[in-house]
Order: structure tokens, then C-alpha cells, then sequence
């Protein structure tokens, strides 16, 4: 406990991975746990093992104020979500919370209540979104484990980035409260692969809590699969029709793990694009609509409190019609379609987790797209890099949404079908983590485990940030 205590001390000022600690707490619960193991009762294997938890999750004893200011002084919650209730129950000793952007609606991790998280390989670059927090901590030794949410890559692509495992389990596999029936989910960030089983043994137990739950299955996630490869057929590809080309770093690492699967025994097999337009093209409206809705709730009607780039996001929600709405509806049902479709075809499907690596922590999108450059102490401003405080140009509200959507060509689609989907770390582009997603067929979350850790020991590498170097 005083080492990863120590890390935090040490390193939270330089990424800025959690907004809140209880190292008092932590002390308390962790001599509680020797003293279990002295006696021979622990509470299970992970009894004493330190956690995070991203801070939308709710939390018993801490705070859950989504980055946003209107909740500066937010008290304590008095409930946990599933996720962290059945990991208190094991044992493992609850440390802190971690940051997010705000409304966990950004491509990177700032908000005006915590400032700009920051990436343990390269401080200048971010540690992704949503879950930015829970990634950077993991990377960065703070906690081997940290809970994360994920809605469109929000666990994912922040395990991509900073060169860890972020799980997404089926639609319905962890409980989840507030229960959400939608594409969210919530997973755990690992260092390994191997580390999954455990800890998915414990998150997938029932819970009541949640009606939109799938029923317990009852798997014992550490069980081995002998053979789990022959005779199946994995599909691969680094385009899926839409959204940012995958830089070439990225898809050079992709390729050169995909090389290293050519012996586990099964058929790999290069795939088209799914698709032959720009899904968010039809599907922008219906999100604007419903993350304004989410932000006056959360924010109680103070959307003037939030970044700019997010009020404006906010604004394009406004009026849109219901014509806009059914549209967005109809595209919603063929993406899941296609899914569907595709994963029927293949055992397993492998992509890059992110098209590009990690961009710069003070920008709210990448710089190969629209872009707003944020920072919680001046207002953005709209446009390219180059002019008056670095950027020139100007854009009308609302361009900034291909922002976010651009990035996540890969990882959406499998929110909305529901499928599982792991991120493995797979390679170094420009001395930062690539990230090779590892998608399973309709709820088969323990395949896709098992998948995960039979790849990244086909790969034989450990990725480990400078901060551990």
C-alpha cells in the first residue's frame, strides 16, 4: 500500500490521474487485510489489492462530480456501483478516484474542475477519454487496477494510449448503476492480459440493481482454453470505412502483431470495410440531442459552466428535429446490423484500438481533424495550429463533434452491438502505445478473455511506460 501511496504522491502532479485520495483509509483497510492473511481468512485473492475508479462511477465515501464545477463541493456518495461493491467485498482496498472529462464527453481528459490530464509515456500528450484517469493511473503504477466506463471507446482507446489492457465486456455482462439501456459499459484497466480473470470472476456476479443485466453465467473466467485457436477464423483490418485513415506507425505495429498470430493455428483473413459511409454523418444530430439532455440534467441547467467546446456541442442539440431523431435511429439499427453480420462470419475480429496514437494533452481532439484547443484557465478557440496563442481559423458551432467521432471508427460500432472487446497493447509508434483490439462473438465475454491473453503472449513483449523504466 505505501508504494503505490508513494507513486501517487510522487506522480500526480505531473499527469494529474486522480482528483481525490483517502490514504488514511487505504492504511486502515490495508492493515485490516494483513491481518486476514496472517490469520488465514482473506477474503479471496484479492483481498488487499489496491484500486481506482473512474469518477462517474459511483463510490460510497467519495465523491462523483463528472468534472464538472457546478459540483465542486459534491459530498461523498453513500452507495457503490456494482462494480466496485463486489470488489470491496472481495477485499481489495478502494484508494481514490480518477479524473475524466467533463460529462465524460471528450477525446482527451480536461475539465474545468481538475485541469488536463496527462499521459505517463509523454506528459505533452493525453492519456484519451473518457476514462483517462483510470488508464494513466494504471500505466503509471499507481494502482494495478483501475474501474473505467465506456460508451464509445472510453476505456479502450485510453488503455491504447497509454500502453495498458482495458476491457469492455458484453452489453449487460457487469452491472452497472445507474443502470443505463444503452451502449455503456463498465470494465477494468490491467497492466496484462493475465490479469483479467480474477477480477472479471468477481465484476460479472449478479446484481439486482441493474434490470438491463445479462443473467449471471456462472464462467470461471480462469479457466484455460487448450486449442482455442484451431480450425477458428479471425478477421483483421485497419480500416473500417469511416473516420481518421489509420497513421502508418499505427498500422505498422498492427501488421507486425498480426504476423506473429500467423502460428497460432487458426485462419486469419484480411477483411473489407464494414462500411461505405460515415455512420456519424446520420447518427451527429441524435447524439447532440441526447448529451444535451444528459448535460442539463447533470449540470441542472447551468450548461454556461461547462467548456466551451462542450456548449457548443450542446447547442447543435438544441434543435434538432424528429425526422433528425428517426434517422439516427435507422442508422443505430444498421450499424448494429453490420456487427452482427461481420461477427457471424469470423471467430474473432482484430483492429487497432485508436487509427492514431496519442495527441496532445491540452487539445480536445487531434490535430487531423476539426479541432478546439481547451484549457480550463482561457477559453478555446476554434481552428488549426498556426495563428494568435497557436491556432488560426474559425469553424461555426458544432464542427468540433467530428473531433470525438473521427477517433473511434474501431470501437463504437461494438457499443452499440454489444459484442466484448479487449484492448491489448501491440507495438510503439514514435516511442508511444499502440493498441490492438481483440472483438468476440455476441456475449461470449470469455472467449474473448481468453483470446486476449493467448495474443499477448504470442506477442512476448512487455510495454512498459518510461515512468517504470
Amino acid at each position: 500500500m505505501e508504494h503505490v501511496l508513494k507513486r501517487i504522491e510522487v506522480l500526480n502532479p505531473k499527469i494529474n490521474a486522480f482528483f481525490f485520495t483517502d490514504p488514511a483509509g487505504a492504511r486502515a483497510a490495508a492493515a485490516e487485510s494483513e491481518r486476514r492473511w496472517a490469520a488465514g481468512r482473506p477474503m479471496g485473492p484479492l483481498d488487499g489489492l489496491p484500486f481506482s475508479a473512474k469518477d462517474s462511477s459511483l463510490t460510497r465515501g467519495m465523491p462523483s462530480p463528472q468534472g464538472l464545477t457546478v459540483n465542486r463541493d459534491m459530498p461523498p456518495g453513500d452507495r457503490d456501483a456494482p462494480a466496485i461493491a463486489r470488489l470491496r467485498e472481495a477485499g481489495a482496498i478502494l484508494i481514490g478516484k480518477n479524473t475524466q472529462p467533463e460529462l465524460a464527453s471528450l477525446a482527451s481528459c480536461i475539465s474545468g474542475l481538475y485541469g488536463i490530464g496527462r499521459n505517463p509515456w509523454d506528459f505533452s500528450k493525453t492519456p484519451g477519454g473518457s476514462s483517462g484517469g483510470s488508464g494513466a493511473a494504471v500505466a503509471a503504477d499507481m494502482v494495478p487496477l483501475a474501474i473505467g466506463g465506456d460508451s464509445g471507446g472510453s476505456i479502450r482507446i485510453p488503455a491504447a494510449h497509454c500502453g495498458v489492457v482495458g476491457v469492455k465486456a458484453s452489453f449487460g455482462r457487469i452491472p452497472l448503476y445507474p443502470p443505463v439501456a444503452s451502449s455503456t459499459t463498465t470494465g477494468p484497466f490491467v497492466r496484462r492480459a493475465s490479469d483479467i480473470p480474477f477480477i472479471m470472476n468477481l465484476l460479472t456476479r449478479p446484481d439486482a440493481s441493474d434490470p438491463y443485466a445479462l443473467p449471471y453465467d456462472g464462467v470461471d473466467y480462469t479457466r484455460r482454453q487448450p486449442d482455442l485457436f484451431k480450425g477458428k477464423r479471425i478477421g483483421f483490418t485497419d480500416w473500417f470505412g469511416y473516420g481518421l485513415r489509420t497513421s502508418p506507425g499505427v498500422a505498422t505495429a498492427f501488421r507486425g502483431a498480426i504476423n506473429r498470430f500467423r502460428n497460432l493455428g487458426a485462419t486469419l483473413i484480411s477483411i473489407d470495410a464494414p462500411f461505405d459511409h460515415d455512420p456519424f454523418d446520420r447518427l451527429a444530430p441524435m447524439f447532440a440531442a441526447g448529451a444535451r439532455k444528459k448535460a442539463l440534467t447533470k449540470t441542472g441547467g447551468r450548461l454556461d459552466t461547462l467548456l466551451p467546446v462542450l456548449q457548443a456541442w450542446f447547442e447543435e442539440g438544441k434543435d434538432v428535429t424528429p425526422e433528425e431523431m428517426e434517422i439516427g435511429l435507422a442508422e443505430q439499427k444498421l450499424v448494429i446490423e453490420r456487427m452482427n453480420r461481420l461477427m457471424e462470419e469470423y471467430d474473432f475480429l482484430l483492429t487497432p484500438t485508436s487509427p492514431i496514437t496519442a495527441h496532445e494533452a491540452e487539445l480536445a481532439f487531434p490535430p487531423d481533424v476539426r479541432l478546439y484547443r481547451v484549457s480550463p484557465t482561457r477559453g478555446p478557440e476554434c481552428g488549426r495550429p498556426g495563428g494568435p496563442n497557436g491556432i488560426e481559423g474559425s469553424c461555426r458551432i458544432g464542427e468540433h463533434h467530428s473531433g470525438w467521432f473521427a477517433m473511434v471508427p474501431f470501437t463504437f460500432p461494438f457499443n452499440y452491438s454489444g459484442h466484448p472487446a479487449i484492448s491489448i497493447p501491440c507495438g510503439l509508434a514514435d516511442g508511444l502505445p499502440v493498441g490492438l483490439q481483440v472483438v468476440g462473438r455476441k456475449q461470449d465475454d470469455f472467449g474473448c478473455v481468453s483470446a486476449a491473453i493467448a495474443l499477448e503472449e504470442a506477442l512476448d513483449r512487455k510495454f512498459v511506460s518510461p515512468l517504470l523504466g
